[in-house]
């Protein structure tokens, strides 16, 4: 390793370790809502999460393994609640009935596992 370099694995290993024993002080529900009318080309999917190192890649995996393109993506943390914004959409159109339910219960047990 260069000088001034970090060890990003390392640093990424020791944070999941201490982010383990920390209890949460708040417990945030999964909440997980879909909305076609605010856009005319993208389906919009709001999740809301408890905050947790990972978060980000576990959604967009879920959202790869259904074939969804992110178009736009707003993210925020209000203390320990992920609040995230996406803008999907499938083979360049909207997600349909069916899409977005099979998307709803692959995230919501995917997250749960974490």
């Amino acid at each position: 390793m260069l000088h001034g370099q970090a060890d990003l694995e390392r640093m990424l290993r020791d944070r999941m370790r201490s982010y383990k024993t920390a209890i949460a002080k708040v417990k945030v529900d999964t909440r997980i809502e879909f909305d076609d009318g605010c856009s005319s080309t993208s389906t919009l999917i709001q999740v809301i999460a408890q905050d947790r190192p990972g978060l980000l890649h576990r959604i967009s995996s879920r959202f790869s393994h259904h074939k969804c393109n992110i178009e736009i993506a707003l993210i925020d943390t209000e203390g320990q609640m992920a609040i995230d914004v996406f803008y999907l959409t499938s083979e360049g159109a909207k997600l349909s009935e069916e899409h977005e339910r099979q998307l709803k219960s692959d995230l919501m047990e995917e997250l749960a596992a974490a």
